[in-house]
């Protein structure tokens, strides 16, 4: 999965996150902040998985299989993994 150039990520996670530190290092190396508390992606950043690229967005553990969602509304889930 790759989170491209310009988008927007939360500088906080939950402290929930257990890869939160890992994340706002990498975050934070390839992003400028902006004023209202984000940091905004320099580079797209390409991740092996789309759990952990979602959670690199929501700044939280989430299942990207069920987060990704295109226009229709289909998960990743719906249109690659189910019959």
């Amino acid at each position: 999965m790759r989170i491209l150039k310009g988008s927007l990520l939360p500088q906080s996670t939950v402290p929930s996150y257990r890869d939160g530190e890992k994340r706002n290092a990498v975050i934070a190396a390839m992003s400028k902040p902006t004023k209202d508390g984000f940091w905004e992606l320099q580079h797209d950043y390409t991740l092996k998985s789309p759990s952990t690229a979602a959670s690199y967005c929501a700044g939280r553990s989430c299942n990207g299989w069920d987060e990704w969602v295109n226009d229709a509304g289909q998960s990743l889930d719906e249109l690659y993994r189910s019959e």
